[in-house]
């Protein structure tokens, strides 16, 4: 069976999470996979969806800023409101855990009825985490 093409994809899950007036929130970290999620995000938005971007500036690396510069030029280009949280991290041990608690309390504090985020296939522990959050179970999980 083939895989379906990520155009295709993309629709298909706005079409099924659309609300008359509902939010949804595309969390964007200007890396190529959440650049292209919201591209064809803006591209496949049904009528009636308030599309927004979310980015989260830990402020871990040098350039932080350049990268949420990059992610407001971007959004603005595609005609996106995008909202910046800054979190300020402090280096040291169990900083990618301090990192990813800081997004899902950026994610939590917006009023989304749908929040849309894109990782490469090899990221296993956030899709375990995501799917640990949506209450999946074992099968879920594995």
């Amino acid at each position: 069976m083939a895989a379906e093409a990520p155009g295709a994809a993309v629709e298909r899950m706005l079409q099924e999470h659309r609300r008359a007036g509902g939010c949804m929130v595309v969390g964007y970290s200007g890396g190529a996979d959440s650049s292209l999620l919201l591209a064809l995000a803006v591209r496949h938005c049904p009528a009636g969806i308030n599309l927004r971007a979310l980015h989260v500036n830990h402020g871990l690396h040098a350039q932080s800023g350049d990268w949420e510069e990059h992610c407001r030029a971007f959004a603005d280009k595609l005609g996106v409101p995008i909202e910046v949280v800054r979190s300020r991290i402090r280096a040291g041990r169990g900083i990618e855990d301090k990192a990813r608690q800081a997004r899902l309390r950026a994610f939590a504090g917006t009023d989304a009825d749908a929040i849309v985020l894109a990782h490469h296939a090899d990221d296993q522990i956030e899709t375990f985490l995501l799917r640990a959050l949506r209450g999946a179970g074992i099968r879920g999980l594995a």
